[in-house]
């Protein structure tokens, strides 16, 4: 039996996010043409095949809009959390028109919310 060490784990972790990112934008064969990183690497790096090379992670976060920190170290921003930046990446691969449309329904409903608030205060 192999024990997975905590690097190993680590490396497991950031493959998972690669793949999703990579996924999340497309296919292997759309980002290798976006940041011409050949399929076959992007593949392995998704796997956990091969260690990828910091150039290459820069790369596919430019493409995707995904936040480098997150992508390359899991670390997330204050200001954010992982909940966020997943439903950020869904955001970036809609068109947009489709954006223009998340954002009507986001302030539909932030509208809404303050209504039902001064609602639940007794004010008419």
């Amino acid at each position: 039996m192999r024990l997975v060490g905590r690097d190993e784990m680590a490396d497991i972790a950031r493959a998972e996010r690669i793949k999703n990112t990579v996924l999340g934008y497309g296919t292997y064969e759309e980002m290798a043409d976006k940041t011409g990183i050949s399929t076959r690497t992007l593949m392995r790096m998704a796997t956990a095949k091969t260690e990828p090379k910091f150039a290459d992670v820069i790369k596919i976060a430019e493409v995707t809009g995904t936040e480098l920190s997150w992508l390359a170290f899991g670390e997330v921003k204050e200001y954010a959390n992982l909940e966020e930046i997943n439903i950020l990446q869904a955001v970036k691969t809609l068109s947009e028109e489709s954006r223009d449309t998340v954002k009507k329904v986001i302030q539909s409903m932030t509208l809404a919310d303050k209504v039902l608030e001064h609602m639940a205060r007794g004010k008419p």
